[in-house]
C-alpha cells in the first residue's frame, strides 16, 4: 500500500516537473494568443505629438469592424481584446495603435485547446480583478473630474467594442471559438455594467448547450464546445483546478472561498459536461480527459470516494488499471503522451534539428 502511495506521489511530482520544463515555445504561443498576448504585449512607442492625445471617437473599432480581410470571428477576437485593454489604465492612444496593422488571419481560432486555455485565463482575470481595472470600472469620490471623464470614456469605448464583437459573433462560424468568445463577452459586459448584453450572451450559451443535449447526432465540435462552456461556468463557482501539464505556464488558481451550494452547482455543471462528452467513442481523448480531470478535481477537494469513482471510469475507457495514466509524459518536441501505463525513460529526439 505504501509502495502504491509512493508511486502516486512520484507521478504527481513528475507531472509538476513536466509542467515546469515543457517546451518554451508553447508558452510563447500562448502569450501570443488573442487575449493574454494583447494584455501583456510591449506598448509601441508614441510620437511626441501623440503622448497627450485622447481618443474621442470609435475610429479604431470601426476600422476592425469594416476590415474586409478578416473573418467575422477574427474581428470579434480583436474587438474583445481591444475592449479589455480599454478597461486598463494604459493610455487610450497606446491601446489603439496596436490594432491598425493586425494580421487578417488568426491560427489559434482553429485550436480548441488553446481557446479553452485562453477563455479560462479570462475567467481567472475576471474573478481576481486587478486594481487598475477597478479604478476604471468604479467611480471613486476622490477622482478628479478629468479622471472621471477618462473612466467614462473608457467604459463607453469598451462597451461599444464588445457590442460590435457580439455582432460579429452572430455571423461567425466555428462553434468552439464562437461560444468561448460569447462567454468572454458576457464577462466583459458584466464588468462594464451592461447587464442586457450579458444576458444576451448567456442566453446564447444556454441555448447552445440545450441544442447539443437535444441533438441525437454526434457532432464532435458541438459536443466539445458545449462541454467547454459548462466547465468554464463550473470553474467560476469553484476556482480550484488541478495543474494541467498541457498548459504549464498556468499555475493552479488560488482557491477563493466557496459555499457548499457553489460546490454542488459546480459539480453539477462538470458532471453535465462529462455526460455530454460520454456520447463520444471511448477512444476520444477529450472524453477520457474529462473523467481524469474530474478524478483529480475531486481529489484536490478531498472527495476521495468520488475521485475513485471517476478514476475507475477512466480505467474502463483506457482499458488499463494503472495510476500512471492519470499523468501524461513528455514526448518529442515537448508534446505530451497520454494514456500509457509504462513510464518513459526518454522523450526521444525531435528530429527537427
Amino acid at each position: 500500500m505504501s509502495s502504491h502511495k509512493a508511486d502516486a506521489s512520484e507521478h504527481e511530482a513528475e507531472a509538476i516537473e513536466l509542467a515546469m520544463v515543457i517546451n518554451e515555445k508553447r508558452k510563447k504561443a500562448f502569450l501570443a494568443l488573442l487575449f493574454a498576448g494583447g494584455i501583456i504585449a510591449a506598448e509601441p512607442p508614441l510620437p511626441a505629438s501623440a503622448e497627450n492625445k485622447v481618443a474621442q471617437t470609435d475610429d479604431v473599432i470601426q476600422h476592425l469592424v469594416h476590415n474586409a480581410a478578416m473573418k467575422p470571428e477574427v474581428r470579434a477576437a480583436n474587438l474583445l481584446r481591444l475592449a479589455w485593454l480599454y478597461l486598463t489604465e494604459t493610455p487610450i492612444i497606446k491601446v489603439e495603435m496596436q490594432f491598425y496593422n493586425l494580421p487578417a488571419d488568426a491560427w489559434f481560432l482553429s485550436n480548441p485547446e488553446k481557446w479553452e486555455s485562453s477563455a479560462q485565463g479570462w475567467a481567472d482575470l475576471f474573478s481576481t480583478e486587478s486594481p487598475q481595472i477597478a479604478s476604471v470600472v468604479q467611480t471613486k469620490t476622490n477622482q478628479s473630474q478629468d479622471s472621471k471623464s477618462d473612466s467614462k470614456q473608457r467604459l463607453n469605448l469598451a462597451n461599444t467594442a464588445v457590442q460590435q464583437a457580439v455582432t460579429q459573433l452572430d455571423i461567425a462560424s466555428g462553434d468552439f471559438a464562437k461560444l468561448n468568445m460569447y462567454f468572454i463577452a458576457s464577462k466583459l459586459f458584466k464588468k462594464i455594467g451592461n447587464l442586457e448584453g450579458m444576458k444576451k450572451c448567456n442566453k446564447v450559451l444556454e441555448s447552445a448547450v440545450l441544442s447539443c443535449e437535444r441533438n441525437k447526432e454526434i457532432d464532435f465540435e458541438q459536443i466539445r464546445a458545449a462541454a467547454s462552456v459548462l466547465n468554464l461556468r463550473a470553474n467560476e463557482l469553484v476556482s480550484i483546478r488541478i495543474q494541467d501539464p498541457t498548459y504549464p505556464w498556468y499555475s493552479p488558481v488560488k482557491q477563493k472561498p466557496f459555499t457548499q451550494k457553489d460546490f454542488e452547482d459546480s459539480e453539477r455543471l462538470k458532471l453535465k459536461a462529462a455526460n455530454i462528452l460520454d456520447r463520444l467513442p471511448n477512444t476520444e481523448h477529450v472524453k477520457r480527459k474529462a473523467h481524469r480531470d474530474l478524478a483529480l478535481w475531486y481529489k484536490e477537494l478531498g472527495k476521495k470516494d468520488k475521485a475513485e469513482q471517476q478514476k475507475q471510469i477512466l480505467f474502463k475507457l483506457v482499458g488499463a488499471k494503472d495510476d500512471n495514466i492519470l499523468y501524461p509524459q513528455k514526448g518529442r518536441c515537448g508534446h505530451l503522451v497520454w494514456w500509457e501505463t509504462s513510464r518513459r525513460t526518454s522523450a526521444g529526439a525531435c528530429g527537427m534539428g
